[in-house]
């Protein structure tokens, strides 16, 4: 069976910023970042 690419692949954004430009408004996206941060340093504690 030969081995073959049907599709060519899509490469995403650089960036998560690029990518979620305009789905969230600065101040939902700080309150993310904030939230992330939290739980990531309670995973790390």
């Amino acid at each position: 069976m030969k081995n073959s690419i049907t599709k060519p692949i899509k490469m995403s954004p650089k960036k998560l910023s690029d990518k979620y430009r305009g789905i969230f408004s600065k101040e939902q996206g700080e309150e993310l970042n904030k939230h992330i941060k939290q739980m990531r340093e309670e995973w790390n504690s």
